[in-house]
């Protein structure tokens, strides 16, 4: 929970994992664990998070509120998902199955974002029985198309080896690439995270700042942070603590708890220095 802030980027991994996971129920929560262990990127927290969920990506729309869990998540295995039906408020049933005839239909026609759409509801069973083949064959209809949202979804699947998809990080980056191109804020931020670490392509610090920065000027919280920690280590930037603290205050104002407390943290040691130089 101490980690300097050079483990930043591992704490934000374990920080959205235990936030995203916890209230859904104890099948989410032995999912993060799984999650965490395997160290799987932000995205791969809530992936089945049901549609009527504040964690899924319809909601939300954009790839860090994105992410997937999966009890069964070993790799290369085709199993299908935990079924979620149990955890959906039975009020809410009947609204889901009709949302996901509607979405269905649409789908039909062509239009892509109900093609996302009605891929998460068989992901999450959510409206419909669960069914990870049919989800695969709207998403890559949907990213045919050049949908931004299943194009990051796929760079999820390639990056963690879901569904069959051999684990492929160079195949992720270029996902999630194409998905960056068409301005999704949280595929920027994979691209940066995919840079920063070098996953998936040579570590470059200067790229990585450029897609954070990106996706931190759409408002994304995720990026936010990252370029308040880049600041505060001096990482390809010059360090700057007020920039770093400015940055940290925006991610803060739109929803990042981490955030939060690296600011606590930062509070903290200022006034410890503080109390030292006034004895």
């Amino acid at each position: 929970l101490f980690a300097p802030p050079q483990n930043a980027h591992i704490m934000t991994h374990f920080h959205r994992f235990s936030r995203k996971l916890a209230s859904p129920g104890p099948t989410f929560n032995s999912v993060a664990k799984q999650l965490i262990h395997r160290n799987a990127n932000t995205a791969a927290a809530c992936l089945f998070a049901p549609p009527w969920s504040s964690n899924s990506l319809v909601q939300n729309g954009s790839r860090a509120s994105f992410s997937s869990s999966h009890v069964h998540f070993n790799g290369d295995q085709k199993e299908t998902p935990p079924n979620t039906q149990q955890e959906i408020p039975p009020d809410m049933q009947k609204e889901l199955e009709n949302a996901f005839q509607e979405s269905l239909t649409k789908a039909k026609t062509g239009d892509s974002d109900s093609q996302v759409d009605v891929a998460i509801h068989y992901l999450s069973g959510t409206g419909v029985s669960q069914n990870a083949e049919n989800a695969l064959e709207w998403i890559n209809k949907a990213a045919q198309a050049s949908n931004a949202k299943a194009l990051a979804i796929l760079g999820i699947m390639f990056e963690n080896g879901m569904y069959g998809q051999e684990k492929d990080p160079v195949k992720a980056v270029e996902y999630y690439k194409k998905a960056a191109d068409l301005q999704h804020p949280g595929a920027q931020v994979d691209m940066g995270r995919s840079y920063f670490n070098g996953h998936g392509v040579e570590q470059n610090h200067e790229l990585a700042f450029k897609y954070f920065q990106e996706s931190a000027e759409a408002g994304h919280p995720e990026a936010l942070f990252w370029v308040g920690t880049m600041y505060e280590q001096g990482n390809h930037v010059a360090k700057d603590m007020e920039k770093a603290v400015e940055f940290y205050q925006k991610a803060r104002e739109n929803g990042d708890e981490l955030a939060a407390y690296r600011l606590s943290m930062l509070e903290n040691q200022k006034g410890s220095v503080e109390g030292r130089n006034d004895q």
